[in-house]
């Protein structure tokens, strides 16, 4: 068997993939002239003119593409939308899913006034338990306000959301120390 360095170049150059760069490069003496002919034809290149029947051909073949594009995607979304509405609208898959074609639209969970009314409980009962708020003193957060605490330069930690809630209110300094944490 023969084999080598030649042999090995050979075999790449003619693989079946890289044989159409290297038929269509400078490597093929064919194609050297294709090189010089191109430029002549760049140098003499003038504008076509505005009644170039051509010129008509290609903007009434981009208009039909355009046309037939739009048409292709306005079918496939209504191909989408009654395989949607034909499966999922079925009464097989709405009695297995526990739906009835009957009832009403079921209420946006989270906004039943039940739930608003015991969200807005919660709040109250929240804020009833913290029983203090932050102000400013003095380049320093205090508590104030508290029956059971003292006026401090650090909160605690059932004063931290009345803490931020002051912050989103009025613009923070970061030049002042940090109160949370008691550094500097």
């Amino acid at each position: 068997m023969v084999s080598g360095p030649q042999v090995a170049h050979a075999v790449l150059e003619l693989n079946p993939l890289r044989l159409g760069y290297s038929l269509l490069s400078d490597k093929n003496l064919i194609m050297r002239g294709v090189a010089q002919a191109a430029n002549d034809a760049s140098a003499e290149r003038v504008p076509a003119s505005a009644d170039n029947p051509f010129l008509a051909i290609q903007q009434q073949f981009s208009e039909a593409m355009v046309y037939a594009l739009n048409l292709f995607r306005d079918a496939r979304d209504e191909y989408v939308e009654r395989s949607f509405h034909t499966f999922y609208g079925s009464p097989l898959v709405q009695a297995a899913c526990g739906i009835s074609s009957n009832d009403a639209p079921r209420p946006r969970p989270g906004l039943l006034p039940s739930v608003v009314a015991a969200t807005q409980a919660e709040k109250r009962r929240l804020r009833g338990r913290m029983g203090t708020c932050l102000t400013p003193q003095r380049g320093y957060w205090s508590i104030s306000t508290g029956p059971s605490i003292a006026s401090s330069s650090v909160p605690s930690r059932r004063c931290v959301s009345c803490f931020w809630r002051t912050l989103k209110s009025r613009p923070l300094d970061l030049r002042l120390p940090c109160v949370i944490s008691g550094r500097s």
